[in-house]
């Protein structure tokens, strides 16, 4: 997990549902902004519709925080979102396809 001052509160996942960039992959959605302070805020969203129970949601943002982690260089804000197909993978997988829309967004 991360730190609770790199993580996003409310108001401002409503603010990046509102106005952020989106770049999408068949299997996630980064959804980015510029960062106010120059540090990184960042939340993984795994929704109702990827995985019915908590436990299944919760692993999964386990572990697309834990892969996220180490690309978190530049500052900004941003959200994962999780998509169905991505339910599968494996660590790896999920750190290379995170790294893929990083670097299509600018942002590793």
């Amino acid at each position: 997990m991360l730190a609770k001052k790199h993580r996003i509160n409310k108001g401002v996942f409503e603010a990046i549902m509102k106005q952020s960039k989106m770049i999408s992959s068949p299997l996630f959605t980064l959804r980015y902004m510029p960062s106010v302070d120059n540090t990184v805020h960042f939340a993984v969203v795994a929704p109702k519709s990827v995985a019915k129970t908590a436990v299944l949601r919760n692993f999964l943002r386990r572990k697309g925080y834990q892969s996220a982690k180490p690309l978190l260089k530049k500052p900004f804000i941003g959200a994962l979102f999780y998509k169905k197909e991505a339910i599968k993978l494996s660590q790896s997988e999920i750190t290379e396809n995170i790294a893929y829309l990083m670097k299509k967004a600018g942002l590793y």
